[in-house]
């Protein structure tokens, strides 16, 4: 489900909608995946994400593209999902 514009931009808001959905809509079993970031940790979202966990859907959730630490990224930092990060290249960055 793309939750982005065309250009890669978006609010949480819409993320949680597309949750939401799953969470109501959704088949069963279920897995999501969120590729997106953002440079906050929002509460909201958080609550979201532990909703689906909480009704049986394995949310995996990417650490972020920016090489800092997930914790500070949403959602990467929601303890409820699975966050997975991509290492490699010279530098242990994946896209060099």
């Amino acid at each position: 489900m793309k939750v982005l514009n065309d250009a890669g931009s978006g609010w949480t808001t819409w993320s949680i909608l597309a949750e939401q959905w799953i969470l109501s809509s959704g088949n069963r079993p279920a897995v999501v995946s969120i590729s997106i970031q953002a440079n906050y940790n929002d509460l909201a979202e958080e609550t979201s994400i532990d909703n689906l966990v909480a009704d049986g859907v394995t949310v995996v959730v990417a650490a972020g593209n920016a090489n800092a630490d997930a914790c500070t990224y949403n959602p990467a930092w929601i303890s409820s999902a699975i966050t997975v990060a991509a290492f490699g290249g010279a530098s242990g960055s994946s896209w060099d």
